[in-house]
């Protein structure tokens, strides 16, 4: 076993003890996280697809990630990368949702809502999320249309404290990540320089992703309740 397994497996046990303390659900957090174990290997397997040094997937008790060791050759690649993990994520869910349909079990039908919920969350397009990152081949300035998601996250909540403290967390990050975007831009302007075709084919995707989630969002919902 290599370094990069151990903290691989070492991280997950850690995370999945973390939220079973927190929870008492020892079963759904180990569903859950199996979900985004799903969705982080998709950005690694499309980051070795593409040529991209990647290490293997490391967890934290608010995540997980996958670094890469360059960045993609311009946002195209950037944004294949990114949409694999909440695609792998989305197939997860699916997964997770025929399951429970099949056997009748609650417990995977609120698997299959974490990740639906999860991934679509991920989709917003602003900081370092996966949304914020595909939309980088499409136009990099969308991160208003993620300022305007956090805010309207941040109304249904309720503002609790534990919400505003989330979304400040975000907004924090995605500062740097806007002025490193700018600075990116102004150094290597090739790097967004996304023809057309491939602009609207990220959207299409994107949207579609999107839509699909949303839909099983609705559907696990309404069948867990």
């Amino acid at each position: 076993m290599n370094k990069q397994q151990s903290i691989l497996i070492a991280s997950s046990v850690l995370s999945v003890a973390f939220w079973t303390l927190l929870s008492g659900n020892f079963g759904l957090v180990a569903a859950v996280f199996a979900g985004v174990l799903v969705h982080e290997f998709g950005h690694y397997w499309a980051a070795r697809y593409v040529r991209l040094p990647v290490n293997l997937p490391v967890f934290t008790p608010l995540g997980a990630y996958v670094s890469m060791g360059r960045l993609p050759k311009d946002a195209s690649e950037e944004a294949f990368v990114s949409i694999a993990g909440p695609l792998a994520g989305c197939v997860a869910g699916a997964l997770f949702l025929a399951a429970s349909l099949l056997w009748q079990s609650p417990l995977l039908a609120q698997a299959a809502l974490y990740s639906f919920a999860l991934n679509l969350f991920n989709l917003i397009p602003l900081g370092a999320m996966d949304g914020g990152r595909i939309v980088m081949a499409i136009d990099r300035r969308l991160w208003v249309v993620g300022i305007a998601c956090m805010a309207a996250l941040l109304y249904y909540s309720g503002g609790g404290l534990i919400a505003c403290a989330f979304v400040s967390a975000t907004l924090f990050q995605a500062c740097g990540d806007i002025r490193w975007r700018a600075l990116l831009k102004d150094q290597s302007p090739e790097y967004f320089q996304i023809p057309l075709k491939i602009r609207a084919s990220c959207l299409v995707c994107f949207s579609a992703l999107a839509a699909v989630l949303a839909f099983g969002l609705v559907f696990a919902g309404s069948y867990g309740a």
